[in-house]
């Protein structure tokens, strides 16, 4: 095959997609409402106009539920689900829309079936004017069964309703008329109005139109947008900041108008600066020198005028009296002439001095509204005095209240600390010694202990809280021990199980043995009525515990803080208590290396082992 000659299968459009007769009598149609339509109403008929003419492919090959459906009706141009099925000379289907495109393809067009069944390339060409509707296929596919491959869509039916459903599906996606994207036809309108970044929204501040993804932008550059003043933070329009920074801001920087003064500082901290304790006298003075000096200008330009227009007129009298002596008959006619004038004068200076004094007496009253100011500031000081002084006296009461409750709070701490030294001694007190040790020569010990229900009542009522048992050898020449029980708890476990504790002391023969202290432990409270129910618990020593180190004397004691919990003993008291009598039984397991250890003190075998027996 020549690259001249293109194929359906392959071939691509090579200019814009033609339109088929009906197709563009639509557009011409359109483009004549056109001309009697607005400019906003006209873009959209034209954009509707334009999605209606795009030919349309094939449906989606999902569209059946039965895929050999799909495979059967498929066009042999776009390869999906045949729309309008067309027929061609060479009997192969063809969407309509496809038949449109491929009339804008390089001619002749070949039939990509044709090709791929080996037909004579001249008769796989097609003739495109020659295609004909196929009404078999059409009836055929009305009848299958199909669904809707619009995502989240559940329609389903026969294909012929499908044809009828496929404009109307709310989740078929559309293109938006504003910003191309596409959106399922059912949010299409909530698209447009909230969503589109080509909608139109209104600027709060200046009230002018734009698309949303000008807003941004515009936000940047717009005189009515409010941001923030550097100094006050105050939000000022952006076309009036200039104006808010030099005349407006409560933080722009000012000069203190005492000419001995001159301090820079912002705005809102003018009135603390002019009335500060060690500069007041200071403005003050400048304040009265200021308003003295006003009130000499104000009342020097109201005395003036009347002075004024006396010399004017007096000046103007006399110049008329030496002019009228060659006719006497006239000076009184002149010298009146002369007096009117030396009055039009006067009042001409008058208004002059007026002008004059405006200026002065509004500093005049700026002042004054400084010096009352000022004056109001003094009566704060004298009221802010007042008060210190009747805090002062308050403060010497609360001084003298708080030192009555200081003595009372000391004699309590006195007596609080007597109770302490009585709770120290009674805790440093070596605790009391009861029942009796059994020794079971296996390495196990029984402690019997009685009046177990006494023990416990001391304990809940804080009298006696720990008992311990008299002192034991594990083995002969062996570790020295005892064990100690809390029968009310100890630590976490207070109030909710029995302690007990085993405790290392200072034994006779300590130097001939290994240290610390390595051994299982077990303990045990022993069931004294059918002798299966007996609770029991283990601990392995550690060595870098001070409890298991050489003692000096009795090292901390190390065991099991909830060996049976209260609530059980309670339930269970026969079983574990009969007699107003327990037993705690306690095992030591050494190892084999240590337990032989312990036991080569036997002289005999040393003296039949002697290498230097004679």
């Amino acid at each position: 095959m020549s690259n001249a000659t293109s194929t359906a299968a392959c071939a691509r459009p090579s200019t814009k997609p033609q339109m088929s007769d009906v197709q563009f009598d639509a557009v011409v149609e359109v483009m004549e409402e056109l001309t009697h339509s607005g400019a906003q109403g006209g873009k959209e008929m034209l954009q509707e106009a334009a999605v209606s003419v795009v030919p349309m492919k094939g449906y989606p090959k999902n569209i059946f539920k039965n895929g050999k459906d799909a495979e059967k009706f498929q066009c042999n141009y776009c390869k999906n689900v045949l729309r309008n099925p067309l027929q061609s000379e060479c009997g192969h289907r063809f969407c309509e829309g496809c038949r449109d495109e491929m009339r804008s393809l390089v001619q002749p067009v070949r039939c990509g079936a044709c090709l791929a069944e080996d037909v004579d390339p001249e008769e796989s060409i097609l003739n495109l004017d020659a295609m004909f509707a196929d009404k078999a296929a059409i009836r055929e596919m009305r009848k299958l069964e199909a669904k809707c491959p619009n995502p989240n869509c559940s329609w389903s039916g026969q294909f012929l309703q499908y044809q009828e459903h496929e404009n109307s599906c709310e989740k078929r996606l559309v293109l938006c008329s504003l910003c191309g994207m596409q959106v399922s036809q059912g949010q299409l309108a909530k698209h447009q109005k909230d969503q589109c970044p080509k909608r139109q929204v209104e600027c709060p501040f200046c009230k002018q139109k734009m698309t949303y993804d000008e807003r941004e932008k515009h936000n940047d550059n717009c005189p009515n947008a409010p941001i923030k003043c550097d100094k006050c933070f105050a939000m000022v329009p952006r076309s009036e900041m200039s104006k808010h920074l030099e005349s407006e801001c409560s933080h722009r920087e000012i000069e203190c108008p005492d000419p001995d003064c001159k301090a820079k500082m912002p705005r809102h901290q003018f009135q603390t600066h002019f009335t500060k304790h060690e500069s007041l006298p200071k403005h003050m003075l400048f304040l009265y020198e200021k308003i003295a000096q006003l009130t000499s200008q104000v009342d020097q330009l109201t005395m003036d005028p009347a002075l004024a227009a006396g010399v004017v007129g007096g000046a103007s009298a006399t110049s008329s009296a030496s002019s009228s002596q060659q006719a006497h008959v006239h000076a009184s006619s002149d010298r009146s002439r002369g007096d009117v004038a030396g009055a039009e004068g006067g009042q001409a200076l008058t208004s002059a001095s007026r002008q004059l004094a405006e200026p002065l007496q509004q500093k005049l009253k700026l002042h004054e509204d400084l010096m009352s100011v000022l004056h109001g500031e003094i009566l704060r000081c004298i009221q802010q005095i007042e008060a210190l002084s009747r805090e002062v006296e308050d403060s010497k009461k609360h001084v003298v209240d708080g030192n009555t409750r200081i003595q009372g709070l000391t004699v309590r701490v006195a007596e609080v600390e007597h109770k302490i030294q009585e709770v120290n001694l009674k805790l440093s007190a070596p605790p009391a010694t009861t029942g009796s040790i059994i020794n079971c020569k296996d390495g196990s010990f029984f402690w019997r202990i009685e009046g177990f229900s006494q023990l416990r009542r001391a304990a809940v009522n804080e009298e006696q809280v720990v008992q311990s048992s008299p002192s034991f050898y594990t083995h002969p020449h062996a570790y020295k021990m005892r064990l100690r029980i809390f029968p009310n708890g100890d630590g976490a476990a207070k109030g909710n199980a029995v302690s007990v504790f085993m405790q290392l002391q200072k034994g006779e023969t300590d130097e001939l043995l290994p240290w610390p202290f390595q051994a299982k432990v077990y303990l045990m409270v022993v069931d004294q009525k059918e002798f299966k129910n007996h609770i029991a618990d283990t601990f392995n020593t550690r060595p870098n515990l001070a409890a298991f180190k050489r003692p000096t004397g009795d090292n901390p004691a190390s065991g099991c803080q909830s060996l049976i919990s209260l609530d059980r003993l309670a339930i269970s008291l026969p079983t574990y208590v009969i007699s107003d009598t327990i037993f705690i039984k306690i095992l030591i397991e050494f190892d084999a290396q240590l337990t032989q250890r312990m036991g080569d003190f036997d002289p005999k075998k040393a003296l039949s082992s002697s290498p230097n027996r004679r």
